[in-house]
């Protein structure tokens, strides 16, 4: 076997390209806050990504259900076409890069302007950096239990 490189399990950018990630995480929060679909999607490598809440998976007693992650509709029904109105902010964010592939892991909180509900969950977004701008190219995303 070949040595391994002595920067072998780094996965850091440069900090333009921490500061480029940055600013597409900030546009997601003020896009869904601002209630903004085409900016929201202008993120998007397309909008058939996978993009999927793990509450689809199927469960042990659905052996015959199929898979399916391409859910950015359900996602943009809730979000941008129900008429609520949802304020969201990102916490413990952790980003690893190297070259043109990102992934991020984030905590996010997403409130119901209306009702003051918050929902919390945990996600992981992949990014590729295309053309030279940072793109989403997959989300997946879980919910904590709530106390409701």
């Amino acid at each position: 076997m070949t040595a391994i490189p002595a920067n072998f399990g780094q996965h850091h950018g440069t900090p333009e390209d921490r500061e480029a990630i940055e600013r597409l995480l900030t546009s997601y929060t003020q896009s869904v806050t601002s209630n903004d679909k085409p900016r929201f999607e202008s993120l998007l490598l397309h909008p058939d990504i996978p993009f999927s809440s793990t509450r689809v998976l199927p469960k042990p007693d659905e052996a015959n259900k199929s898979v399916e992650t391409r859910n950015y509709a359900s996602f943009k029904a809730v979000i941008f076409d129900s008429g609520e109105q949802f304020e969201q902010q990102f916490h413990n964010i952790a980003i690893e890069q190297m070259g043109d592939l990102a992934q991020v892991s984030l905590d996010y909180a997403t409130k119901d302007v209306a009702t003051g509900h918050v929902g919390y969950g945990w996600k992981v977004l992949h990014l590729l950096r295309v053309r030279g701008e940072w793109k989403i190219a997959s989300e997946f995303y879980t919910a904590y239990p709530t106390s409701e």
